[in-house]
C-alpha cells in the first residue's frame, strides 16, 4: 500500500510517494485514526466497536460518550421540544436523535399508533445528533424515529 503526501513549494506543489504513515490509518473504519485510538481513546484499532455495545467507537466519541464502557451509549429515544407561536399556541415540534454511521432513519407520524405515515425518510446517520423541525398537522399526533440496518 502506498501513501501520498503533499509538499508545498514556493511555485507549486510536489506529490511524493512513500511508505504508509501509521498516523493516517483507520483499519477498522470507525472514524478514528489508529494512532489516536491507541494513544488517546484506549480503544481497539481493529474493532469498530471496542466495547461491543452496538455503537462504533468514532460515533460514541463524536456524541460525547465513552467507547470503552458498554453502559456508556447514546440514548436511543428521540428528544422532543416545542416551538410556540407568539400567542402561545404550538407551531412545531423539534425532534432530535443520535445516529449511527451508515444507518438510515425515518421519522413517522400516527394519529392512532396503528397506522404510520412517513414524514421524512432516508436520513443517513453520521454518528451525530440530527434535529428536525416538524410542522404540527393535528392536535393529536404521535411521532417515532425508526432505524433501519
Amino acid at each position: 500500500m502506498l501513501s501520498l503526501s503533499r509538499v508545498n513549494l514556493n511555485e507549486g506543489s510536489l506529490l511524493s510517494v512513500g511508505k504508509p504513515d501509521d498516523r493516517s490509518f483507520d483499519r477498522d473504519n470507525d472514524g478514528l485514526l489508529d494512532s489516536d485510538e491507541l494513544a488517546y481513546f484506549r480503544t481497539n484499532p481493529d474493532l469498530k466497536d471496542s466495547d461491543g455495545d452496538g455503537w462504533d467507537d468514532g460515533d460514541e466519541i463524536r456524541l460525547g460518550y465513552i467507547p470503552t464502557k458498554s453502559q456508556s451509549i447514546p440514548a436511543i429515544e428521540p428528544r422532543f421540544s416545542t416551538v410556540r407561536r407568539p400567542n402561545g399556541g404550538l407551531r412545531s415540534l423539534k425532534v432530535s436523535f443520535a445516529t449511527r454511521s451508515s444507518r438510515t432513519y425515518h421519522i413517522e407520524q400516527s394519529k392512532d399508533l396503528i397506522n404510520w405515515s412517513i414524514l421524512e425518510n432516508e436520513i443517513i446517520g453520521a454518528g451525530k445528533m440530527i434535529t428536525r423541525q416538524l410542522l404540527l398537522q393535528d392536535d393529536k399526533m404521535f411521532i417515532r424515529v425508526r432505524e433501519e440496518q
